[in-house]
């Protein structure tokens, strides 16, 4: 079976070194391009690669948008943008002249600011993305995701994912009920997908990175892959998964095998739904 990756990072520590890269990540202090994504997959018959932000700066995006264009491997680049830039459109446009730009991602996740995503300015900008027929990611966690379902009904048309399964707490399971609750009405009553990748929470990033605590099991993740299953026609979940961040508990052949094994028997046609034809589709590959 052929696998479209939806969710990679690359960057150079020469550029990503001077704003978020710093030594304390450990083994993701270094540069990931293009020759090391391709050789993570072992035993894993990836063919594609969708490549997403990994610096909030003008410069990252440019240098993502290079390294994409310079690898056939990777089909399509998510850039970095402010919603609360007044030149955002004009910031899509230029962007949209890459052939391989697919579309935006802000980050929610790690805001301190808990009515952040009920700001008129966030309104305003996601309905200029929504206007546009851009996609645009959200990188956010449980809590945020009501605010994400008011921003959705508001905007019908938006091209809109969650990543990430929106970070529900999988080691202590302490907002297990309201994810449950939010994601069965978000996939009820609105047009977004959801990215089936595992990607740890910003504030378990040290526990993994010190190994203080275990890798998740697919025990730990299977009730909240077989919920999406559940709540999501499948024609809205994408695979992704989340290297080389993901590296830092397992390889990427496990972590694809994590997710394989979390959702369980499915039928060929479901499966390349998941892990090819949804992306072609989605992203217009």
């Amino acid at each position: 079976m052929e696998i479209i990756d939806s969710h990679c990072h690359l960057w150079k520590l020469g550029i990503s070194g001077k704003t978020w890269i710093k030594p304390e990540l450990g083994p993701l202090f270094r540069s990931f391009e293009p020759g090391d994504l391709l050789s993570a997959p072992e035993n894993t018959n990836v063919n594609s690669f969708i490549v997403v932000e990994a610096g909030e700066s003008h410069q990252e995006n440019q240098g993502l948008a290079d390294m994409a264009e310079e690898s056939e491997a990777i089909s399509g680049f998510i850039t970095w943008a402010n919603l609360e830039n007044p030149e955002l459109e004009e910031e899509i446009r230029f962007w949209s002249l890459y052939p391989k730009f697919r579309g935006v991602r802000m980050r929610f996740e790690g805001n301190d600011d808990p009515a952040f995503l009920s700001k008129e300015s966030i309104k305003n900008g996601l309905s200029v993305i929504s206007n546009i027929g851009c996609i645009f990611e959200f990188l956010i966690q449980t809590h945020h995701l009501e605010d994400v379902l008011k921003l959705c009904e508001e905007n019908p048309d938006l091209r809109g994912i969650i990543e990430h399964m929106a970070k529900p707490d999988m080691l202590y399971q302490s907002d297990k009920e309201k994810w449950t609750e939010s994601m069965r009405y978000l996939a009820k009553n609105t047009n977004i997908y959801c990215k089936m990748s595992l990607s740890p929470r910003s504030q378990d990033m040290s526990k993994f990175l010190n190994t203080t605590i275990k890798p998740l099991s697919s025990e730990d993740i299977k009730p909240f892959v077989q919920h999406i299953m559940t709540e999501f026609d499948t024609e809205k979940l994408i695979w992704g998964s989340d290297w080389p961040i993901s590296s830092v508990t397992n390889t990427y052949d496990e972590t694809y095998q994590l997710m394989e094994d979390s959702i369980g028997q499915i039928n060929s046609y479901e499966k390349d739904r998941l892990f090819k034809d949804n992306a072609i589709e989605f992203y217009g590959l």
